[in-house]
């Protein structure tokens, strides 16, 4: 089974056009789906690496309305669709335009909304998201997916924040195992992706797809993108 393996990076950071630059070359060396963060200034759960491409995306001048110019940027690179992990407050800010941006491949994650809440999404603020990835944890409720209307699931491998823990393996497999007996859609794992050797697990485990976030970031941050992007393909390259 091939697994999609999808690189993580911050819109904005260091600058604007850069991080343009490096989700096109994601593209070129193979990426077909990416995770872009939203900068905040709280960011709920990303560790210490993410938190700081935050800060230097908000530094360098980071505003929602630059959202949909990077979508549109990024989508003329290729066939390429994207999930956009952002706060509630970020999305309620620039729903209109975010919405028109979005391609029929694209989704919105918003961590703080749980499987509780998207049950009820009728009825809030959020309503008009039609094209959604649900976050879960290892601890979240899988009888809560019953009959929602998802485009995927993005499942925290880890209990702590990104990039501070490693894999449990069992709790792993029974988490997924109890998201499969619910539903069918796709389910990418994020958090915790540090070696390459995980996405061999990743496969074993049997979901769709693996998140490389801080690993990425990092690279990026203290190398460059050439640096990150080889940093990509070691993973990648044993997707086959």
């Amino acid at each position: 089974m091939k697994l999609g393996v999808i690189p993580f990076l911050t819109i904005g950071d260091p600058t604007f056009a850069e991080s343009v630059a490096l989700a096109k070359a994601y593209v070129a060396a193979g990426a077909r789906h990416l995770e872009l963060g939203i900068p905040t200034r709280d960011p709920l759960l990303d560790g210490p690496v993410v938190r700081m491409s935050h800060e230097r995306s908000l530094a360098n001048g980071f505003t929602l309305s630059q959202i949909p110019l990077f979508l549109t940027a990024v989508h003329r690179s290729g066939s390429i669709s994207s999930c956009l992990m952002m706060s509630a407050n970020s999305y309620l800010t620039s729903q209109d335009a975010l919405l028109a941006a979005l391609s029929p491949g694209d989704s919105i994650l918003i961590p703080e909304l749980t499987l509780a809440t998207l049950r009820q999404l009728d009825q809030s603020p959020f309503q008009r998201i039609h094209q959604l990835t649900a976050f879960m944890s290892l601890d979240s409720n899988a009888q809560e997916l019953s009959g929602l209307r998802l485009d995927a699931i993005y499942l925290a491998a880890v209990r702590r924040i990104t990039g501070q823990a490693d894999w449990n393996l069992l709790d792993l497999s029974t988490t997924i195992q109890r998201i499969r007996a619910k539903t069918a859609v796709p389910i990418v794992l994020g958090f915790g992706v540090k070696e390459p050797s995980q996405v061999t697990a990743a496969k074993q485990l049997g979901v769709d797809g693996l998140v490389i976030g801080s690993s990425l970031v990092m690279t990026h941050h203290e190398q460059n993108a050439d640096a990150a992007v080889a940093r990509y393909r070691s993973f990648a390259e044993l997707d086959r």
